[in-house]
């Protein structure tokens, strides 16, 4: 990060890198993160951040945004270029003939189990999401539920 100011950064007046996401049901991760900045850094001078990011464990895809901040004080300056994060759902080994080939079936998150479907291995239970035969997820494994016929969502390769 490049400091275009008149100020030298440094953490002892608490200039961070923040890293936000932004993203519908952002559940799991964390809305903002700071990272002190690893060195003084003068004007005109680069600053290179490190950190490490947990993933959440809800599925879905999530933008980072990274922008300077002196906390209590202000976000300043230009964000970086917004990264993607996708996070998957696990896979949890489960693949099943569909009647033209072997496709890998979905399996929701641990702690996230919503669907009646349910499997267990070893000591962790996963749901099985069902979807409308309609849906481009949809596997041609066919479960009759009280809500008619769902069929087994396939998980992305």
């Amino acid at each position: 990060m490049k400091n275009t100011g008149a100020t030298t950064w440094t953490a002892a007046s608490q200039y961070r890198l923040g890293a936000k996401y932004d993203a519908p049901d952002a559940d799991g991760f964390p809305s903002a993160i700071r990272t002190d900045v690893p060195s003084d850094t003068p004007p005109g001078g680069t600053a290179t951040f490190n950190f490490t990011l947990t993933a959440p464990s809800t599925p879905g895809t999530y933008i980072l945004c990274r922008q300077m901040v002196q906390e209590l004080i202000e976000w300043f300056g230009a964000y970086t270029p917004a990264t993607n994060i996708t996070v998957n759902a696990p896979d949890i080994g489960l693949r099943a003939y569909d009647g033209t080939g072997v496709v890998r079936i979905a399996a929701e998150p641990t702690g996230t189990v919503t669907s009646p479907l349910r499997i267990r291995k070893g000591n962790t239970t996963y749901g099985i999401p069902l979807v409308d035969r309609t849906d481009p997820s949809a596997s041609k494994i066919i479960i009759n539920t009280s809500l008619g016929p769902k069929a087994l969502k396939k998980d992305a390769p």
